[in-house]
């Protein structure tokens, strides 16, 4: 039998996104992501837009699985999102991130 912390979750998230978007995000990742079901969720970034929105969510949904004792995998942003990121001081949020092809 698996243990439960080798178990891996996939959580989608669609841009753009405004504001009000993060909570949301941020309450379905929570729902996925109770404390011990999941040791590691892949969080599949579509169409998201290089913005402090995005930045935003991406943040929040990180602290999210951290307090789910849960790592989180960004997959798909832009390189110019990570830059943002960066320049926020954010990078260690985008250090597994697998960019968007053609990027």
């Amino acid at each position: 039998m698996d243990s439960p912390r080798a178990r891996v979750a996939t959580l989608v998230v669609h841009g753009p996104l405004a504001s009000y978007d993060s909570l949301p995000l941020c309450e379905r990742a929570s729902a996925l992501l109770r404390p011990s079901r999941h040791g590691f969720c892949y969080c599949l970034l579509v169409d998201l837009d290089c913005d402090l929105a995005s930045v935003d969510a991406l943040a929040r949904l990180a602290l999210a699985a951290k307090r789910n004792d849960c790592e989180m995998c960004f997959l798909g942003a832009s390189s110019m999102l990570c830059q943002l990121m960066n320049a926020l001081g954010l990078s260690q949020l985008m250090r597994n991130n697998r960019g968007a092809e053609g990027d």
